[in-house]
């Protein structure tokens, strides 16, 4: 209701260590540096009016940027941990600029995002890694959105049944959204009117 703005990047992957778990997230993770790269460009959008460190600093202040993934966390990833400590403020902001630009990969696309980012302005890049979320691990999507169901006063043995009729709805609506060039964009204001309906019937004990 204020405007505040969370973008979230969901990755999945497919691919599984030796263990049969899915693979970790790596330091030079192509994933992680396209969103990242993704992001820098929204927040330095001239189309936006965002060519300039104060209305960049303004979009960031008024935005988190999440980066939801089933990849799992390793130790070996001395960047994420370092941006973790920055923002906890157990490394400073050069510290945090220098594992940035320490970082070598013989990619040249992913070279390329790590070179876009680390031109930031230093307010600018020392705010937008205050802003980010990691939220890794996160396997069963399913599960969450059953869970979300029951939290809003839905039955256990209506949960499945709201599910589907949501999911069904849901892909139907992007299908021809899809097919009509339209954006995928859904208000709260619409989900509410076009959607409650299910959530409704699942508290209902009426045929």
């Amino acid at each position: 209701a204020d405007g505040f703005c969370i973008l979230v990047q969901l990755k999945h992957t497919v691919q599984t260590n030796a263990a049969g778990s899915p693979i970790a997230l790596t330091e030079l993770d192509s994933d992680l540096w396209k969103t990242l790269y993704n992001w820098a460009r929204i927040i330095t959008d001239s189309t936006q009016h965002r060519n300039n460190v104060p209305e960049q600093l303004k979009y960031i202040n008024n935005t988190e940027f999440h980066l939801v993934t089933n990849k799992s966390q390793s130790k070996k990833n001395k960047f994420l941990a370092t941006v973790i400590e920055f923002q906890e403020s157990q490394k400073t902001f050069t510290e945090l600029r220098d594992a940035i630009v320490k970082l070598t990969t013989s990619d040249a696309t992913i070279k390329s995002y790590i070179q876009i980012i680390a031109t930031l302005d230093d307010a600018v890049l020392g705010a937008f890694f205050k802003h980010l979320r990691f939220e890794l691990e996160l396997d069963d999507i399913i599960a969450r959105v059953k869970k979300s169901i029951r939290e809003k006063f839905v039955d256990d043995e209506m949960v499945d049944s709201v599910f589907e009729r949501l999911d069904s709805n849901i892909r139907s609506e992007n299908f021809k959204n899809v097919k009509n060039c339209a954006k995928l964009q859904l208000t709260f204001e619409e989900f509410w009117k076009n959607y409650k309906k299910y959530f409704s019937d699942g508290r209902s004990k009426k045929l």
